[in-house]
């Protein structure tokens, strides 16, 4: 079976053009591992690494992105070295943060991709903020739901495969996304990544069972789509507008997956979400104080259209 990897290589890595790797050090990578900086310096050589100078990371240069040439012109990457990335995406999978980001092709320069990198997270910073790392991959993939096709971010490169938030990887192409730079909800969305990061965590692990927002195709009952990042987003805004904090933002998003996606829609639920956006009790607690003829009454008007 042909792995994101190996196609992504196939449709987008051409010959002339170099493939590098791009590495977040602020994730964490031990000394022991093959792909710690100092690893890859003795195999690859000290030229096959280039820093991306971040902005508001000037006191902290060993922070730096580091973009890792792993193979030029005409030359093939080593397997090991891609073997040993993909396996690296799937045990950050549940961390805050990726130390892989991305495999990015282009016939350009190390030091123009990552000056390009570096000049879409300038771009897209909002007021009063320096620097937006949008070459993080969860970040990146927001940016783009609200890009149009071909306008995603990338430049000068032929292509980048990310890891991404569905627990599958998506690839990027084209120029910056110059709408997303004025969208109030595409920059909203880069201030709530945590809690985004936070509620997917939690639909990965939690259910059995999706909620209709979810739409899976019934092969795999807790798989998320690809837009999975953007829905947590949307529900994060649906919960701040209801007046709920983070805590209970969670509480909600676990309830619509294994319970039913309306919940927001039906009066005894609207009652304890207005109690907790007040200062009462905790949605968790109210949730759990709730009958269970209650839950199957009010799934089965949801169900039935009776509630609103």
């Amino acid at each position: 079976m042909t792995s994101p990897l190996q196609t992504f290589l196939t449709s987008h890595h051409r010959p002339e053009a170099s493939l590098y790797l791009l590495l977040d050090p602020l994730a964490d990578c031990a000394e022991s591992d093959p792909l710690h900086e100092m690893a890859l310096r003795r195999q690859l050589g000290e030229n096959a690494l280039t820093r991306l100078p971040r902005p508001d990371l000037d006191h902290a240069p060993e922070a730096w992105p580091l973009l890792v040439t792993l193979a030029g012109p005409g030359v093939a990457p080593a397997p090991e070295l891609l073997a040993l990335a993909e396996h690296r995406v799937q045990r950050d999978r549940r961390d805050s943060r990726h130390y892989v980001c991305a495999w990015l092709s282009s016939s350009v320069t190390a030091e123009q991709v990552g000056k390009q990198l570096i000049t879409l997270g300038h771009s897209f910073a909002p007021q009063g903020v320096q620097f937006l790392p949008l070459y993080q991959p969860l970040r990146f993939e927001l940016l783009r739901a609200w890009s149009k096709q071909g306008d995603q971010g990338l430049g000068p490169l032929h292509g980048g495969l990310f890891p991404g938030s569905d627990l599958g990887y998506f690839t990027a192409t084209g120029e910056a996304p110059r709408s997303a730079a004025t969208d109030p909800q595409a920059l909203d969305a880069q201030r709530e990544v945590v809690l985004i990061a936070e509620l997917l965590d939690i639909w990965r692990s939690c259910g059995q069972r999706p909620a209709p927002s979810l739409r899976s195709d019934g092969t795999n009952p807790i798989a998320l789509p690809g837009d999975a990042a953007f829905q947590a987003y949307q529900q994060i805004r649906q919960a701040r507008a209801l007046g709920l904090q983070s805590a209970d933002i969670q509480v909600l998003a676990a309830y619509r997956l294994l319970v039913h996606d309306g919940l927001p829609r039906h009066p005894l639920f609207q009652r304890l979400i207005a109690e907790a956006a007040s200062g009462g009790l905790a949605l968790e607690a109210a949730f759990l104080q709730v009958p269970g003829y209650d839950w199957d009454r009010a799934i089965a008007e949801l169900d039935h259209g009776a509630a609103q």
